[in-house]
């Protein structure tokens, strides 16, 4: 899906404009230009990360220990 759909849908409004100029910016300067530090963006990017990272915590931890199933799958294809 494309950023800007993503971008309309979810993101706050008041963050809406800051990341526009910062695409902006991607899109239109060299690779090598540094350019002004986006606080607002920041800010939510670690608080979101921090959020998901809770959430991701409280899951099962349904780890595979072996990779049977998976090795039993790809042989089923090939054979």
């Amino acid at each position: 899906m494309e950023f800007r759909i993503l971008m309309e849908k979810y993101l706050d409004e008041d963050l809406k404009s800051d990341v526009e100029k910062l695409l902006d910016l991607k899109i239109n300067a060299p690779e090598i230009t540094v350019g002004a530090r986006f606080d607002r963006v920041n800010e939510y990017l670690v608080s979101t990360i921090a959020e998901i990272d809770g959430i991701v915590a409280q899951l099962p931890n349904d780890k595979i220990e072996t990779w049977d199933e998976l090795n039993d799958m790809f042989l089923e294809v090939l054979g």
